[in-house]
């Protein structure tokens, strides 16, 4: 499958490049509601080439869309599954 002309994605690059292969064994390893994304782009010493700064998330998320995944997933993976373990965290304990 071609990459859009936006895109610098191949799929056939993805296992090898872009950390989908361990995000999708943590998914299927312990389900999408414990996997999510670390965004550390100012310290990140090895970055894949396509993830280097915060405007090439989008690709990220093209690229799991193509994998099978859907929005709902997505979205945990991009952002809800920490703010929820972030937020039961910081629940006051009774």
């Amino acid at each position: 499958m071609p990459s859009s002309p936006d895109s610098p994605f191949l799929l056939e690059n993805i296992e090898s490049n872009h950390g989908c292969p361990d995000l999708l064994h943590i998914i299927k390893t312990v389900g999408v509601d414990r996997a999510a994304i670390e965004t550390d782009f100012d310290g990140m010493t090895n970055p894949p080439n396509s993830l280097k700064e915060p405007s090439d998330l989008p690709k990220l998320t093209q690229v799991l869309l193509i994998l099978g995944l859907n929005d709902i997933q997505v979205r945990k993976i991009l952002g809800e599954n920490a703010l929820r373990v972030l937020h039961d965290g910081w629940r006051k304990k009774e």
